[in-house]
């Protein structure tokens, strides 16, 4: 394994991580303030949409634009990306469904939980494994301020054809979704383009994280985690590697990190990246464990 290789990954991978939280700051913020412009909308009409009658929620000319200020998994808020879906109705056996007029796709049946606001579902609709909630498209229900679900509202559905737009509160929604979907909105430009950095930032860090991938498979070959600590791989293996983002035991998972850099800084390079296998079980959890290594005593130097 070369060191000079391992540190020139270490320094790209803390830049690029620099980067990315200096880009997911602002994305927050573009978003908070894109946030500000579209919430008033729904002024006369908190519930969007769901406020309809079903009839009218799932009439056949009706269409929707659905804007997702934060799509994306883990810290979407931060690093997540502004997408926008254009949807109709259309009939497939007899039954309405939801279709994403870009590619086709069926994404739903437009079924009596698709057109029930979720704090006036039964409690049998609570239940995600229900057959009814399991077929429903449910991009409607949680895409307006009081959705009660969620205290910060990143989703919003938009009518853009159909009975809504005979009511003047739904047509100044279908006004902005249409110069929304025209690239007219300052605020959703913003926060295109934090995007697009976010991107250009991220996008190589799958060729990084392959390789980190081959120099763990290296490591491990020449060394043996469990002949040099075998209670640190122990450690490492039930540690929660999310506990900074998560309320349980989070005390005890930040005394176990302290533990495992220690013993992780006390081996040689080489051999503690062994060790990261023992925290690669669960999606990417080396990658904290990685981030430990950035101040591992032979990094240091070589990456300054």
């Amino acid at each position: 394994m070369s060191y000079v290789r391992m540190t020139q990954i270490v320094d790209e991978l803390a830049e690029r991580e620099t980067a990315r939280i200096r880009l997911g700051k602002g994305r927050f913020q573009a978003m908070m303030e894109a946030i500000e412009v579209i919430e008033p909308l729904f002024a006369n009409a908190p519930h969007g949409v769901m406020g309809l009658t079903p009839a009218f929620i799932a009439a056949p000319d009706a269409s929707y634009l659905i804007i997702d200020l934060a799509s994306g998994t883990g810290n979407a808020l931060h690093f997540g990306q502004l997408t926008l879906t254009t949807v109709d109705l259309v009939t497939i056996g007899g039954e309405l469904f939801v279709r994403n007029v870009d590619n086709g796709a069926i994404l739903g049946a437009m079924n009596e939980v698709a057109t029930t606001r979720y704090v006036a579902r039964p409690n049998a609709w609570l239940d995600q494994a229900h057959p009814l909630r399991q077929a429903a498209y449910e991009g409607l229900v949680y895409a307006s301020p009081a959705n009660g679900c969620s205290l910060l509202h990143t989703r919003f559905a938009l009518p853009l054809s159909g009975p809504a737009l005979r009511h003047p509160a739904f047509q100044r929604m279908v006004d902005f979704a249409k110069s929304v979907l025209a690239d007219e909105q300052p605020e959703l430009k913003v926060l295109k383009g934090f995007d697009a950095a976010l991107r250009t930032v991220s996008e190589p860090l799958v060729a990084l994280e392959a390789e980190v991938a081959a120099l763990m498979t290296v490591a491990s070959n020449r060394y043996d985690p469990h002949a040099w600590d075998a209670d640190l791989v122990t450690l490492m293996q039930r540690h929660d590697w999310s506990w900074h983002v998560s309320d349980d035991l989070a005390e005890q998972a930040a005394e176990d990190q302290q533990v495992i850099s220690g013993r992780l800084n006390a081996l040689p390079l080489e051999v503690a990246m062994a060790f990261l296998g023992s925290a690669g079980h669960r999606g990417h959890a080396w990658r904290p464990a990685l981030r430990i290594l950035m101040d591992q005593p032979e990094v240091l130097p070589l990456a300054a």
